[in-house]
């Protein structure tokens, strides 16, 4: 009579392996097409949103075509999307030479900065930056303009306080 083979555990173990893999194989392949079966975000909703937006402004008493109400719109987005993002605008080591130059022309002795402080001051100017061209840009709009000029900027420092 035969007897069956006794197999170690090792081996018993990377076959139950393999089977677990082809299951979760099969199980990621279904997954994946349920996945790629996304509803489909439409303009529709953009152009609802929009269409939301003016008409609150609108309401308000303001009259304005759609074309202008986009136009001043889409920088402001555009700023307060700056906020949202973890990444720096600006690049890391032209602002350390910046930051360098400018502590070079207040005193005469080097210094020098961990990485931490560094950021930390790249993260503050950027926020700072972004505040400030948001307000200005809303001076602007207030002043009935589209373009940043340098007089919107003064403005907004010197209601913040900053001047």
């Amino acid at each position: 009579m035969n007897k069956p083979k006794q197999s170690n555990g090792a081996t018993q173990s990377k076959i139950d392996k393999k089977k677990q893999n082809k299951e979760n194989i099969s199980q990621k392949d279904k997954r994946s097409v349920s996945e790629n079966i996304k509803p489909k975000v439409s303009r529709k909703n953009e152009e609802e949103e929009a269409a939301n937006e003016k008409k609150k402004f609108l309401q308000k008493g303001h009259t304005v075509s759609r074309k202008s109400f986009e136009m001043r719109n889409k920088p402001l987005q555009r700023i307060k999307n700056k906020k949202n993002i973890d990444e720096l605008s600006i690049r890391k080591m032209p602002f350390q030479r910046l930051i360098r130059e400018i502590v070079q022309s207040y005193s005469e002795v080097p210094f020098r900065f961990t990485p931490q402080a560094l950021l930390a001051l790249h993260i503050a100017s950027e926020d700072y930056l972004i505040g400030l061209f948001e307000d200005s840009y809303l001076c602007a709009l207030h002043a009935k303009r589209v373009t940043l000029m340098r007089k919107d900027m003064n403005l907004a420092r010197r209601i913040r306080g900053d001047y």
